[in-house]
């Protein structure tokens, strides 16, 4: 089995966005987990952090997702795992999901969503974060693709 992320490429971007209409780079990763393994994640934005959230520690993404979330170690990546990045400044700001093959999707303020390369990006990574339960659902979902849910 495999997952269509095709129609995920394209979706404009949209500032808190959460739906295939328009989405910011949390909203794609939100709207996937939803769409394709029936997870809903917690939502997380600068209206729940505040606005100076982005610049208020290195971290603070992290910080505050880590109780829906696990680090994964190592290099070895799963489907939907998500990657964390810094911006210019350090601040981890960006995040997307993991397709397979040493990419992952992802949305850039003012841009369409799109697939990116982890190698043009590994110098902005910070860290890749496993949703916990996303194994035990994308294993519901292979077995009911194959009909023995």
């Amino acid at each position: 089995m495999s997952f269509n992320f095709e129609k995920y490429i394209g979706i404009p971007f949209v500032e808190y966005g959460r739906s295939f209409k328009g989405v910011d780079c949390y909203g794609l990763v939100w709207l996937a987990f939803k769409e394709e393994l029936g997870i809903e994640l917690p939502d997380y934005d600068e209206r729940v952090f505040g606005r100076d959230w982005k610049g208020a520690s290195r971290g603070h993404f992290l910080e505050n997702v880590n109780q829906c979330w696990e680090i994964v170690s190592g290099s070895v990546f799963h489907l939907f795992d998500c990657h964390i990045f810094h911006d210019d400044e350090g601040i981890d700001s960006h995040i997307g999901f993991h397709i397979g093959s040493s990419k992952f999707l992802h949305c850039l303020e003012n841009q369409s969503a799109m697939v990116g390369k982890l190698e043009v990006w590994k110098s902005r990574l910070v860290e890749t974060v496993r949703a916990r339960d996303a194994e035990s659902h994308i294993q519901r979902v292979y077995r009911l693709f194959q009909g023995k849910a």
